[in-house]
C-alpha cells in the first residue's frame, strides 16, 4: 500500500536519471515498481519516472521524478507546449510580447485561448487548470454526417461535439443523433458514433445547465463567455 506520493522536476532528462540513482543509493526501491515513462511514454504522451521505494521510518512512498517540460504538460496539457519556454517567465500572456516565430495555427489557437480568458474573468492559472483535462484524458472520435472525425475527450457530449466543429453550431444546437437515433444533449458518446447536429436558425443563448454536463474545456469557455455576455446586456 502506497503511503505517499512526492514529485520533483529536474531541468535534464539526465538530471532526472541521475536522481533517480541518487534515490535508490539513500531508499531501497519496491521491486517491480519502478516504470520509466520517459524513454517509454505513455500513448496520451506523458513522460516521468515512477518509482516506489521504502522510505523514512519504512513508509512506502512513490516518488514522481520528471523535468520542469514534463511536469508542464501534465499539469496543462498541449496548452504547454506553446504557453511555456525555458528561459520566459511562466505566464502564457508573455507569449504575445516575444519575438518568436511561431506557426499560423498557434497563433490563432491562443489568441483565442487569450480571448477567452479575457472574456471569462479568470485569472491564469484557474483558467490553465480548465484546460489541462482535455489532452491528457483518454481520447475517443466520433464522425460527422460528412465524414470528418472529431477529436473528444472520453464521455464528451454532443453538446461538445458541436462546439468542436463551430462556436455557432455550439451556441445554437437544439437536439442530436447518434448513428441515425435521438439522443439527449448529455449523452456520453461512444468512439465510432456518428454524430448528427440539430440547429436553430433563430440566435440562442447556451443553456447554464450544459455547464454540469460538458466535457472540453472549449464547451465550458464558450458557454461561459457567452453567458457573461447575455447578463451583461440584461
Amino acid at each position: 500500500m502506497i503511503l505517499s506520493l512526492f514529485a520533483s522536476s529536474f531541468p535534464t532528462v539526465s538530471d532526472c536519471y541521475e536522481v533517480l540513482g541518487i534515490t535508490h543509493k539513500v531508499y531501497r526501491p519496491m521491486v517491480g515498481r519502478i516504470k520509466d515513462y520517459i524513454s517509454l511514454p505513455k500513448p496520451n504522451g506523458y513522460q516521468s519516472i515512477h518509482t516506489t521505494i521504502f522510505g523514512p521510518e519504512g513508509r512506502i512512498m512513490e516518488v514522481q521524478i520528471r523535468t520542469q517540460k514534463m511536469h508542464d504538460e501534465a499539469e496543462f496539457g498541449i496548452a504547454s507546449h506553446w504557453i511555456y519556454s525555458e528561459n520566459k517567465k511562466r505566464d502564457w500572456k508573455n507569449y504575445f510580447r516575444s519575438k518568436e516565430t511561431y506557426s499560423e495555427n498557434e497563433v490563432v489557437w491562443l489568441k483565442q485561448l487569450r480571448e477567452w480568458q479575457s472574456e471569462i474573468g479568470q485569472d491564469n492559472k484557474t483558467f490553465l487548470e480548465g484546460l489541462k483535462i482535455d489532452f491528457f484524458k483518454n481520447r475517443i472520435f466520433a464522425i460527422t454526417p460528412k465524414g470528418d472525425a472529431i477529436d473528444l475527450p472520453e464521455e464528451a457530449t454532443p453538446v461538445d461535439f458541436a462546439y468542436e466543429i463551430h462556436s455557432e453550431v455550439g451556441d445554437s444546437i437544439t437536439g442530436a443523433k447518434a448513428d441515425g437515433k435521438m439522443v439527449t444533449l448529455d449523452y456520453k458518446i461512444k468512439n465510432g458514433q456518428m454524430i448528427e447536429i440539430m440547429t436553430s436558425k433563430e440566435k440562442k443563448i447556451p443553456n447554464r445547465k450544459w455547464l454540469d454536463f460538458v466535457k472540453t474545456s472549449n464547451a465550458k469557455a464558450h458557454i461561459k463567455r457567452q453567458l457573461k455576455r447575455s447578463d451583461e446586456l440584461i
